[in-house]
């Protein structure tokens, strides 16, 4: 599919259309519960903002989820994602916004 470049579009654009929102903007909208809109939502919520998250799956988690299955001796869990993860600060950054120790919910091992 041919999407128009971003310059094309503003061509079209009157100068004076503002390219951020203007007035308060308390409550925020963040489409996706993958990683960056988890950790976008974590850092707005810490700046005192209300956030709602859309979701189009079950669980959260984007391209780093979870698979459980069930089968003779026991549960067996898959990453169906990333499995390492190189910069845990980035989100140890998220929860300290927020006023949490990443390590009080996540094990990463």
């Amino acid at each position: 599919m041919n999407y128009p470049s971003t310059r094309s579009i503003r061509r079209w654009l009157p100068r004076s259309t503002p390219r951020t929102v203007t007035g308060g903007t308390d409550h925020v909208v963040v489409v996706g519960a993958g990683l960056a809109g988890l950790s976008a939502a974590m850092r707005l919520a810490g700046a005192g903002r209300k956030v709602t998250v859309l979701e189009r799956e079950l669980t959260p988690g984007g391209r780093a989820g979870r698979l459980n299955v069930e089968a003779a001796g026991g549960t067996y869990h898959f990453d169906t994602g990333p499995s390492v993860l190189t910069m845990p600060d980035l989100i140890a950054d998220c929860f300290d916004a927020l006023g949490e120790d990443m390590q009080d919910w996540l094990e990463l091992e």
